[in-house]
């Protein structure tokens, strides 16, 4: 069970995508009906509509939806990089971050960096937060997934150290997680750990904390298959799993 700022969760578990801060057809009282515990958002897409400034301002998610559960936030990387992938017109990655365009509507530019995105989701008062990732394409070659899973890592490192430096700044007490993505295109995930782990730079250097039955669990998306113990999206679905036999 992970306990959160907004009641527990019990794993493993299943969150409906409420990508824009709402599930299509069914209202927060239904969702409250079924027994769901928990939804997903995008930053992403919220960021642009109805925008971030205007949940910032509505007191975050959860009160923009009447939701009173817990919300996990998605950092909409997978979403912008498939765009991209699909057609330049919508931009470039780099180092820096996703240089996201509007080209369907104000064809306005965003520098979409993994600092940015972790600060909409603290907007989002999200009580999951999601670290940006550059997702690969299915059919990326091994050395295309080895410079995604590099960009993954060095990204994850950017997200873990500016939600520690806010929930300093904000004074924020209450229960919220930050939780690392595995990527792995076409291969399985611990050979494309091993792409990268074997670099002095990188061993030992990306841990992401959460809680197991009471005990304090480390997992390093360069030691570990992260999907056994913490967490794993897939597309819309939203799914937690923690082994808690720690096997």
């Amino acid at each position: 069970m992970i306990e959160t700022a907004h009641g527990p969760l019990r794993l493993p578990v299943y969150f409906p995508d409420a990508t824009r801060a709402v599930v299509r057809s069914v209202d927060s009282r239904d969702l409250e009906a079924c027994g769901v515990q928990g939804v997903v958002v995008n930053a992403f897409h919220l960021s642009a509509h109805p925008g971030a400034g205007l949940l910032k301002r509505a007191g975050g998610g959860h009160a923009f939806m009447g939701w009173h559960r817990p919300v996990a936030s998605d950092s909409g990387g997978f979403q912008m990089m498939s765009m991209i992938r699909e057609n330049p017109r919508y931009g470039t990655v780099s180092a820096r971050g996703i240089h996201f365009v509007d080209a369907d509507g104000t064809r306005e530019r965003t520098l979409f960096t993994p600092e940015r995105s972790i600060r909409l989701q603290f907007d989002l008062r999200a009580d999951l937060m999601i670290c940006l990732d550059d997702c690969p394409s299915p059919a990326a070659s091994r050395d295309e997934v080895a410079v995604s899973v590099e960009r993954t890592v060095q990204w994850a490192r950017r997200c873990r150290a500016e939600f520690d430096r806010l929930l300093a700044v904000r004074k924020i007490h209450n229960l919220r997680f930050c939780f690392c993505v595995e990527i792995s295109g076409q291969f399985v995930c611990k050979n494309n750990l091993r792409l990268i782990s074997q670099r002095p730079s990188n061993r030992n250097a990306l841990l992401f904390p959460t809680r197991q039955l009471g005990r304090e669990m480390m997992c390093s998306v360069l030691q570990t298959n992260c999907f056994d113990k913490v967490l794993g999206s897939l597309l819309s679905l939203f799914f937690i799993f923690l082994d808690n036999n720690h096997r």
